[in-house]
């Protein structure tokens, strides 16, 4: 698997485990991170037709709009991330510190978008 960041081993390591506790808030909201991958086979099991879909990442440098709001997040839910165990506080802190640099690249999550045909 490639590397969600350009910053090295240290802090690809550290965007892993931020990432891992993401994951695991998200599993205690029921909320399922890979959903998107799923939508060109749900589409067509739900009647739709010409069913046809696209996915992309973003490369985001650091202090970009989207880097702001990331960071904003992560000191919003800073207490429970650290909670889940996977990433410490400091770690945290880091993280957003790196956000607003613009030499840090990091990758989004896959954004998947599908579309169809209903007929009649």
């Amino acid at each position: 698997m490639a590397p969600a960041t350009c910053g090295g081993p240290e802090i690809d390591g550290l965007w892993t485990r931020f990432m891992a506790g993401f994951q695991q808030l998200a599993d205690q909201r029921g909320l399922d991170l890979a959903y998107g991958r799923g939508l060109p086979g749900d589409l067509p099991a739900a009647g739709l037709q010409q069913v046809r879909s696209d996915a992309k990442v973003q490369f985001n440098p650091g202090g970009c709009p989207l880097s702001r709001v990331l960071a904003l997040s992560i000191l919003r839910m800073s207490d429970p991330l650290a909670g889940t165990g996977a990433v410490t506080a400091a770690e945290l802190d880091r993280l957003v510190v790196l956000l607003a640099d613009p030499s840090f690249v990091w990758m989004s999550q896959l954004m998947v978008v599908a579309w169809g045909r209903r007929e009649g």
